[in-house]
C-alpha cells in the first residue's frame, strides 16, 4: 500500500527554489540580470526588446523624468553628430511608465510630431516596466541623463548628469575592456 503523499513537500520545495532566487538575486545582481530583456516601443509603435533587438553599436540614452530633458536633449545633439564619424547609433528612451494612459498617448504624439521620419525608429518610449530600466542601469536619480554604451548584451560604459566633452569621448571612444 502506497503511502499518500503530502501536499506540503512540493510547496516546501518551491518555496525554497523562491527563497534561493531571491537570494541570488540580491547577493548577485548580474546573476539576475543575465539574458534580461527590456521592452520599449520606437514611435512606428513597434515593440523593441533592449538589447536584444539593438545592433552592437547601440549607445542608450535614458531619461527617466521631464528633469532629465535638458541633459538627454544636449546628450542627444552630441551623439547624432558624432553617429556617422565613430559608427554609432544612438537611441534615445523616454521612461513614461508613471504617467497616466492619456498623457503617454499626449507625449508619444507630440514626440513623432517633433521626431522627423528618419529618426522615428530610434526614439524609444517605455510605457510599463520602469524599475527594471532603472535595475538594468543602476539608476539612482530620476532627473539626470542616463548614458550607456552596449556591448555583448550588457552595458560596457556607462555615465550619469549632464553632457561633458570627456564624458561623450569616454562613451564613444572608450575601451570596454577598461571600463569600471
Amino acid at each position: 500500500m502506497k503511502k499518500p503523499r503530502s501536499k506540503r513537500l512540493p510547496s516546501l520545495g518551491q518555496a525554497g527554489r523562491w527563497l534561493l532566487a531571491a537570494a541570488l538575486s540580491a547577493c548577485c545582481p548580474a546573476l539576475a540580470q543575465e539574458g534580461l530583456l527590456l521592452n520599449a516601443e520606437n514611435l512606428e509603435e513597434q515593440a523593441v526588446s533592449v538589447p536584444g533587438d539593438l545592433p552592437a553599436n547601440a549607445i542608450l540614452l535614458v531619461g527617466f523624468s521631464r528633469d532629465a530633458n535638458a541633459e538627454v536633449r544636449s546628450w542627444w545633439e552630441a551623439l547624432q553628430a558624432a553617429r556617422a564619424e565613430r559608427g554609432i547609433t544612438p537611441y534615445n528612451v523616454s521612461v513614461i511608465d508613471g504617467a497616466p494612459g492619456f498623457a503617454q498617448d499626449m507625449i508619444r504624439r507630440a514626440m513623432r510630431e517633433r521626431a522627423p521620419a528618419s529618426r522615428r525608429d530610434y526614439i524609444l518610449l517605455v510605457t510599463e516596466g520602469a524599475d527594471a530600466w532603472r535595475s538594468f542601469i543602476g539608476a539612482e536619480d530620476d532627473a539626470a541623463a542616463h548614458v550607456l554604451r552596449l556591448e555583448g548584451g550588457g552595458i560596457c560604459l556607462q555615465r550619469t548628469g549632464p553632457l561633458t566633452d570627456d564624458a561623450l569621448l569616454a562613451i564613444v571612444a572608450g575601451d570596454c575592456e577598461n571600463a569600471p
